[in-house]
């Protein structure tokens, strides 16, 4: 047996969603059993081939659902994102090399219109806006890409308050916090808190 190696709630809170290698398992809260087993290399949930699905593997990094919404996001450090419906586990679209070094975080705003993801080793941090699914292609595109300094392998949260700002720190060892604007991409404030 496995431990999981990253774990969130489903909105309801009457799921757990578990992320393991090369696959990610949603838990019945009140059964205590596997509700769904998906496979992410090889494209299978609970066994059955899921076609149409690009696979996904690595290590399940993170996770998160959506708020008020259908979505969970699933990151590896393979570098790749998956967006699945909360409910059927079925695949919405998956991403392969987001962040080469792997993606570390991912934040829904409350709304659940914006996904903020971080990677290891990234200076970027990208902004998804879910309402500009490309349904031909079963991809999304970063809606806004925000700087910041992030040269090791060390996981740099952030957060999203009011469901606009996203605040972050950096690797630098200045103290520095920014905050950029989920809604018009704009980088707020930059500022050098002293603290080292």
């Amino acid at each position: 047996n496995t431990s999981a190696l990253s774990l969130d709630w489903s909105q309801n809170g009457q799921k757990i969603y578990a992320g393991f290698k090369n696959c990610f398992k949603v838990f019945d809260v009140q059964t205590l059993t596997e509700d769904m087993h998906y496979d992410m290399k090889k494209c299978l949930k609970n066994g059955k081939k899921m076609n149409g699905h690009t696979p996904l593997g690595g290590l399940v990094s993170c996770i998160a659902s959506q708020p008020l919404g259908k979505l969970v996001s699933f990151g590896s450090y393979s570098g790749g994102l998956c967006l699945s419906n909360q409910n059927s586990g079925k695949a919405a679209c998956v991403m392969q090399d987001v962040f080469p070094g792997g993606v570390t975080g991912m934040k829904w705003s409350s709304d659940g219109v914006y996904l903020v993801c971080g990677g290891r080793k990234s200076k970027k941090l990208y902004c998804f806006d879910v309402r500009r699914y490309d349904l031909a292609n079963k991809s999304i595109k970063p809606v806004y890409e925000f700087d910041r300094v992030c040269d090791t392998n060390q996981r740099i949260d952030f957060n999203i308050l009011d469901n606009r700002w996203v605040l972050s720190g950096d690797t630098s060892g200045s103290g520095k916090i920014y905050t950029f604007d989920i809604q018009t991409g704009d980088v707020v404030e930059v500022v050098a808190t002293g603290i080292k």
